[in-house]
């Protein structure tokens, strides 16, 4: 149901009472504003979920990467390690899968390949290239 202004003297010259062309109005924002609200919580419980989700899997990498530290005997490397950023460590990963996205949805690039130009070939003499030589070599 709209409710602009003609629509509401429209149904005010039918004989609805104000009271409960309000009543409706009221009732129908409380309805999209709950499922606004609803929309929105969804949206930040799935990003929360996905966030949770990366920080887990950072974590995962940057245990094995210590683990490796520790087998081959890199204690430099394993303290930098386990003073890395998780969260500037993530948004790091997450540029860097931007530019792959960026680049993976280009259309295939054409490459114009110059064309060769013939070149004729006469039979190259002796003295033609003892010549040259001479020339190029200022002698």
């Amino acid at each position: 149901m709209e409710f602009n202004k003609a629509d509401i003297i429209a149904r005010l010259q039918k004989g609805e009472k104000i009271e409960d062309i309000a009543n409706e109005m009221s009732e129908i924002l409380n309805t999209a504003e709950a499922d606004y609200k609803a929309a929105e919580a969804l949206k930040a419980a799935e990003a929360s979920r996905v966030d949770d989700a990366k920080r887990e899997a950072v974590k995962m990498m940057i245990d094995g990467a210590c683990d490796y530290c520790v087998a081959i005997g890199e204690e430099k490397l394993l303290a930098e390690l386990q003073e890395i950023d998780i969260e500037a460590l993530i948004a790091a990963i997450d540029s860097y899968f931007g530019m792959i996205k960026a680049l993976a949805s280009l259309e295939t690039l054409e490459f114009k390949v110059p064309t060769e130009k013939k070149v004729e070939k006469r039979a190259a003499r002796a003295d033609d290239a003892i010549a040259n030589f001479l020339r190029d070599f200022n002698l």
